[in-house]
């Protein structure tokens, strides 16, 4: 289990991340509604906050998922989170991607399939980055949603499951060790679903 020192900066960091995750979904509605605010303001310290949050998170993650295949090291930073919370980050992440994609197949559809969206196409480029245009602050309010919701689930498992994975007597191991280096103690398989069903 983490200190209290560890469990504390780990509230801090889910408290950072979840204030980015409200900003951003506040702005993403408004900008669908047509209500994003002028300027570029927001839109610069949503996306300059996740700075903070994911470069302490990374690090971490790549420290302790040494080994470990991407699915499992995927599985890892949602493994101390409820369910619930698991559904929620792939659908932010299928979300942030069908933004994506939509943004940068826009054009082909307007010049080549529906010539009515070309003055659309025409008013978002003469926009400059002072004044984004609705479609910037849709795309960038969705990835900067994924990237925070992941380190809310991030900051949750390793609350949960400290900073050090151990070993049944207690020493430090690598969470893709089969036995313990010191002792020679068998090392538990990693099981998602037995954290995530005790949240």
């Amino acid at each position: 289990m983490p200190s209290k020192i560890t469990k504390l900066l780990l509230q801090l960091l889910m408290f950072f991340a979840a204030c980015g995750f409200v900003v951003s979904l506040a702005l993403h509605l408004l900008a669908w509604a047509g209500l994003q605010p002028s300027g570029n303001a927001w839109l610069l310290g949503m996306m300059l906050g996740l700075f903070p949050v994911m470069i302490p998170g990374i690090l971490v993650s790549i420290k302790l998922t040494q080994g470990l295949g991407w699915r499992q090291q995927w599985e890892f930073t949602i493994s101390g989170c409820p369910t619930w919370m698991r559904y929620v980050h792939i659908g932010l992440y299928v979300y942030a991607i069908v933004n994506f994609v939509a943004v940068f197949t826009f054009p082909f559809l307007a010049l080549f399939a529906f010539p009515s969206l070309i003055p659309l196409l025409d008013s978002a480029a003469k926009q400059d980055f002072d004044d984004p245009p609705r479609i910037i602050w849709i795309l960038f309010s969705s990835f900067a949603m994924s990237m925070y919701f992941s380190q809310i689930t991030l900051a949750m498992t390793l609350r949960r499951r400290g900073l050090q994975p151990r070993c049944p007597n207690g020493h430090a191991v690598a969470i893709a060790d089969k036995f313990c280096r010191t002792c020679g103690a068998l090392i538990p398989p990693f099981d998602v679903g037995e954290v995530r069903s005790a949240a």
